[in-house]
């Protein structure tokens, strides 16, 4: 028959203590996540085409495209790297009945696929009713960035799409003023 032999508590070693605890405040620190917010209605860029766009409601493309679940997919890629910062400039068509076709990353500084391509789902899935009784081809930027963003970079970012005075002092000037024929730009 076996016999059993009592277990003791045995007490970590110090040194192991003091390793574990080093470890665990050295380890690096996610900085929290700043997803831009949507441009306010007087600011950021929608740029509209087709045959509705003079009659398209900017206002309720912009309100839908606030809507977009965007940051989930940010924070995962800050997760693989803690100082990801840019832009996701997203181009879809919206039809008549109210859904999205023709989803696709117009252009992109953010460096990360598997980001660009949860944006591009998180758009694919916006209802937009009522927008237009026509095709209305749209592009929308995505600006992404965090604490660990240098701040020259972020003001970069948000100087482009009008968000901030291209100068510190004074006005933002809009470098679209000749817009093409069918495109709306709102700065």
């Amino acid at each position: 028959m076996p016999t059993s032999v009592p277990l003791r508590p045995v007490a970590a070693p110090t040194s192991l203590v003091l390793l574990c605890a080093a470890l665990v405040a050295c380890a690096p620190k996610v900085p929290p996540v700043e997803v831009a917010p949507p441009p306010a209605p007087s600011a950021g860029l929608v740029e509209v085409t087709g045959m509705a766009a003079k009659a398209a409601p900017k206002e309720l493309l912009r309100r839908v495209l606030a809507t977009a679940a965007v940051g989930p997919c940010y924070e995962a890629a800050l997760a693989r790297d803690p100082r990801l910062y840019g832009e996701v400039v997203v181009r879809f068509t919206a039809l008549a009945d109210g859904r999205v076709e023709g989803v696709d990353v117009h252009l992109s500084t953010l460096g990360d696929a598997a980001a660009e391509a949860c944006v591009l789902d998180a758009v694919r899935v916006l209802p937009f009713p009522g927008v237009t009784t026509d095709r209305l081809t749209v592009v929308y930027p995505f600006l992404f960035t965090s604490d660990a963003t240098p701040p020259e970079v972020a003001r970069a970012l948000k100087v482009r799409y009008g968000l901030v005075p291209t100068d510190p002092g004074g006005d933002s000037t809009n470098p679209k003023d000749e817009t093409p024929e069918g495109m709306i730009y709102l700065w």
